[in-house]
């Protein structure tokens, strides 16, 4: 084996290693949150967040209807 060989085998196994890192972090920061949420739940608008959820339904059907022949 070249030495550049080894070297990208190195470089991937580092980059395996910083993303499992990097996910476990955000992973850990999600659930601080969550449990932080549940212990104390803001307060929603109502109405802007059915808003929302409205036009992502309307996004996800004339998604559906556009991808349905494929």
């Amino acid at each position: 084996m070249s030495k550049t060989t080894v070297d990208l085998e190195n470089g991937r196994a580092l980059a395996a290693l910083v993303n499992a890192v990097t996910l476990c972090v955000v992973a850990v920061g999600i659930s601080w949150e969550a449990v932080q949420r549940l212990a104390s739940p803001p307060d929603v608008a109502g109405p802007v967040a059915f808003l929302i959820a409205t036009g992502g339904l309307v996004v996800n059907v004339a998604g559906l209807a556009v991808l349905r022949g494929h």
